[in-house]
């Protein structure tokens, strides 16, 4: 049997963790390395309104962008692929009464992208 482990696979790690650099660079607005590891509890504290926050950023160029504006810098589902590999909770749906899961999978994050 085949073991999931919440880091994603050697040819994307790099990749990805970029992408998971800038959102806690970001959150944190503080520079971090590339390498940089972040711990559990620094995973946990990520919300769907802080990536839905970070995606627009990259996308728009505002965190909170007017309906009528279009992307112009980044796409987000690829931002959205590389956070999500790297949560503690990979597989849970996002529950905003608890305020558990992995937030990338919530309805705010699901719909920005859509």
């Amino acid at each position: 049997m085949e073991r999931r482990t919440t880091e994603p696979t050697a040819i994307s790690t790099s990749r990805y963790r970029a992408e998971l650099v800038k959102l806690m660079s970001f959150k944190d607005d503080k520079t971090y390395d590339a390498s940089h590891s972040f711990t559990a509890e620094k995973l946990l504290s990520i919300t769907p309104t802080l990536v839905c926050h970070w995606m627009n950023k990259r996308a728009y160029g505002d965190p909170e962008p007017n309906e009528d504006i279009r992307p112009i810098h980044v796409r987000s589902s690829i931002a959205k692929k590389a956070v999500s590999a790297f949560m503690p909770r990979l597989n849970k749906t996002w529950d905003p009464v608890t305020k558990q899961g992995n937030p990338t999978r919530s309805d705010d994050v699901n719909k920005l992208i859509k």
